[in-house]
């Protein structure tokens, strides 16, 4: 086995590889007389690449690779599920391939290192009749990425709880840097039952969220545009007005949470309740979101010139640094600390309030030792 193939095999977790994904379509047998299977075609296809049989099958079971039967359009809008790449699985090991099939493998896939750090079992904050809440680690994506299935919050609390794959639905999302509370159903009743909570804001979200600068208390708001450019998800623009009372309740209107919105700028509205000084240049503030934008908090602090202790991706207003995605190293001040639920439903009476552990920033450890 060469040097390579040894560098990039997937289990024990090694150091984490730049993504490299093959687009392949099947054109012989190998000179075999008799169809490849999978793992034959990927050692054999991609053996340049240091993948032999055995790391064939690894990239099966994480979820990264991807089979049609021809080559799919790059244009999916119209096109028929049955005609579109499906995840293959350990099982399809063997499966023959025939001329013209198509495989796109994701040869070096996205790790999440921190999901081996966690003791998944301690996560489990609470469970009821159609759902579980979790404490989200920091470092985990929420749901399986297109190119690892096995090291997602669902995958690995569905085998620390014994649970049958799929069982767990998300509801709701937080980024791969944040940790905190999280729901997840394990009904489509309850999924739809929490959902419409959102949507009709019966639920409110409290952030814990660290800084090197302070942020001034009351309700701030922002528009925001989506980057035509770079990783940045929003660009922020700060709204002034004196009709507060009124936009807070516009936005509830015209669904600021998570399942709406308008066309346009996306208004962005938060309260800071509080806001302290706990270390030599770290303030932790206490944030309770009012709409539920993708990096909503991470955008609007660092439009507010307070960026997020170990933020990558906005910066402050003059501040030219580099703007680039976390690595899966990097720790973000960013904890979605409480989950306020004010009306009876599954999770509890009105007035229940789920939280998640302490912060990292307070229990002082790193990956290695969080949980």
């Amino acid at each position: 086995m060469s040097a390579r193939a040894c560098a990039l095999r997937l289990f024990p977790l090694a150091e984490p590889l730049p993504a490299k994904v093959a687009h392949l379509v099947v054109d012989d047998d190998g000179g075999t007389g008799t169809a490849l299977t999978v793992t034959k075609y990927l050692a054999k296809t991609l053996g340049d690449e240091g993948v032999d049989e055995t790391y064939a099958e690894e990239l099966l079971d994480i979820g990264a690779v991807w089979f049609a039967t021809a080559q799919p359009p790059r244009e999916l809008r119209g096109v028929p599920r049955t005609a579109r790449a499906r995840r293959l699985s350990p099982r399809d090991a063997d499966a023959p391939l025939r001329a013209g099939n198509y495989l796109r493998v994701h040869v070096q896939p996205k790790r999440f290192p921190a999901a081996f750090a966690v003791d998944w079992k301690a996560c489990v904050l609470k469970v009821g009749e159609g759902y579980v809440c979790a404490h989200k680690p920091a470092g985990v994506s929420v749901v399986p990425t297109v190119d690892n299935v096995k090291e997602s919050c669902l995958a690995m609390l569905e085998r620390a709880a014994g649970l049958k794959e799929g069982t767990l639905k998300p509801i709701h999302r937080l980024d791969v840097g944040t940790e905190g509370v999280l729901v997840l159903g394990t009904t489509s009743a309850f999924a739809k039952e929490f959902g419409d909570m959102l949507a009709d804001r019966s639920v409110t979200k409290v952030y814990r969220v660290l800084t090197e600068n302070a942020v001034p208390r009351g309700v701030h708001i922002h528009d925001a545009e989506p980057a035509t450019e770079g990783p940045r998800k929003m660009i922020m623009t700060k709204v002034d007005t004196d009709d507060i009372d009124g936009e807070i309740e516009r936005s509830a209107e015209r669904g600021g949470g998570e399942r709406g919105g308008v066309s346009g700028p996306k208004r962005c509205i938060l309260r800071v309740l509080k806001s302290e000084n706990i270390a030599p240049a770290r303030w932790e503030t206490k944030v309770e979101l009012l709409t539920g934008r993708t990096h909503q908090i991470r955008a609007q602090f660092a439009a507010l010139s307070a960026p997020l202790v170990g933020e990558t991706l906005y910066r402050a207003p003059g501040d030219d640094g580099e703007v680039r995605v976390q690595k899966p190293s990097e720790y973000l001040g960013l904890q979605a600390s409480e989950m306020h639920i004010k009306r009876d439903c599954a999770l509890g009476p009105s007035g229940t309030i789920i939280r998640a552990f302490e912060p990292w920033w307070v229990r002082g450890t790193k990956v290695d030792a969080l949980y």
